[in-house]
């Protein structure tokens, strides 16, 4: 009995070790260049349904199944063989033995080289859509969004990095031409919670402007809220720091954000407008708050000068139909002419301009009211007391209610109302000048004494 068993452990010995023989020559032969030749074949083989009009080519395969997956000279090209998207490499590292411990650790995922070089025809269509074929129209299937449950494994992606990319997109409305793209990042997940740290982005852009694009910062997965923490985002020499949370982000999300561009560079500005736009830096705080049914956004815009500023609050119900909103802006002695020269001097503003409605299809699609009152402003020049204006504006039809205007030279008073549709008008005009010899700085000369005038305008 004795000799039968050491003879079935032999056995197993060797069945055991020609197994483990088995395994080490496939993955020998796999990591040659016979083995890596089959893997390539067959990604073509694979691949050739998805690029009905076009084709995937992969020069080379390098990898030993253990430790890394390497593809060399990758290229979608179009029906005429023009490579369209092509990577000098991508590379998936890992570490197998990590799965022992009961998680997964990738070492780099790497993206060498991409080039995208891309044409838009006169109709606005990009060439690689017709290298995929026709889009399959499914049926819409709404599916309840559940937050993200979490993995079985504790998953760590040490690298993934973008580098040496460039972008060139041929449009007739204007061509983009990146010749420098570098990115990367890091990440973790345990459980539910996600964290994407070291973000790292250096993009050079040449076309349709040239400025460079900076970003640092993370992010954070937690119980379904998404913190974010993006401290150093650069446009040219305007720098972004955004910040704050997105509650519920995956469900219903409700926004906690802080946004502040300091400094608003005016070279930068001018650069993307192709005209001055800023006599000097300008700052903007802005507050992004509440659930897409009640968004709100309250921000405040000044001058380096600090010669006053500029409240705005917009508020919006995203999920209505038509959409509900309210704007307002409150300058408090804000001096726009130290801002901008796109107004004359002086240029002060001071009160509330509001207006809240629904709709966005001018002018028959929106319904509004009018509400502004300000006091003491100077439109270059023309000292105005007060400024007041109510109206309401329903599909296309303006009802002025009150328009007075309390300047140095006048007192008006405008009410009435007016066909935008048509661009016609019935307005009653009233007007008060107490002294008419003011009026002589604007060229009208022998008047003087009190004048009023009453009467309507069609």
């Amino acid at each position: 009995m004795s000799r039968l068993i050491r003879l079935l452990l032999r056995l197993l010995m060797w069945a055991l070790v020609g197994v483990v023989g088995i395994v080490v020559a496939a993955v020998l032969w796999i990591s040659s260049d016979a083995g890596n030749e089959l893997i390539r074949e067959q990604i073509h083989e694979a691949a050739a349904p998805s690029f009905p009009n076009g084709s995937l080519v992969v020069e080379g395969v390098d990898t030993d199944l253990l430790t890394h997956f390497d593809l060399i000279n990758v290229e979608i090209r179009d029906a005429s063989g023009k490579p369209l998207v092509s990577l000098e490499r991508v590379r998936l590292a890992y570490s197998l033995s990590s799965l022992v411990l009961g998680s997964v650790v990738i070492d780099e995922v790497l993206l060498v080289g991409p080039a995208i070089d891309l044409t838009v025809n006169p109709a606005g269509e990009m060439d690689i859509l017709a290298v995929f074929g026709p889009a399959e129209v499914e049926p819409e299937v709404e599916e309840e969004t559940l937050p993200f449950s979490g993995l079985p494994v504790d998953v760590d992606l040490n690298l993934m990095s973008i580098s040496d990319g460039t972008i060139s997109i041929a449009d007739p409305a204007g061509d983009t031409l990146i010749p420098a793209l570098d990115f990367k990042l890091s990440a973790a997940v345990r459980g539910s919670t996600v964290r994407v740290t070291g973000i790292d982005m250096d993009v050079d852009v040449d076309m349709p402007v040239d400025q460079t694009v900076r970003l640092d910062g993370g992010l954070e997965l937690v119980g379904g809220d998404l913190k974010i923490d993006l401290d150093a985002l650069r446009i040219g020499d305007i720098a972004v720091v955004v910040s704050g949370a997105i509650a519920t982000a995956e469900t219903r999300p409700v926004l906690g954000l802080n946004v502040v561009m300091d400094p608003i560079d005016p070279a930068t500005v001018e650069a993307l407008a192709g005209e001055a736009m800023l006599r000097e830096a300008g700052r903007l705080e802005m507050a992004i708050t509440g659930p897409l049914s009640d968004l709100g956004v309250a921000a405040t815009l000044s001058g380096e000068s600090k010669q006053g500023d500029l409240g705005l609050s917009v508020s919006a119900d995203l999920e209505a139909e038509p959409l509900e909103w309210a704007v307002a802006l409150e300058p408090r002695a804000f001096a726009v002419h130290a801002l901008t020269p796109v107004v004359p001097e002086p240029f002060v503003l001071n009160g509330r301009y509001a207006l809240e409605g629904s709709g966005t299809e001018y002018p028959e699609g929106i319904s509004a009211k009018i509400m502004m009152e300000a006091s003491d402003q100077n439109f270059a020049g023309e000292f105005v007391k007060s400024l007041a204006i109510h109206g309401a504006l329903d599909a296309g039809q303006l009802e002025l209610t009150g328009l007075t205007v309390a300047h140095s030279a006048a007192d008006i008073a405008v009410s009435g109302s007016v066909d935008l549709v048509t661009s016609s008008a019935k307005l009653r005009l009233d007007a008060d000048i107490p002294d008419a010899s003011a009026l002589r700085k604007y060229g009208v000369e022998d008047l003087g004494g009190q004048i009023h005038f009453g009467g309507g305008l069609v």
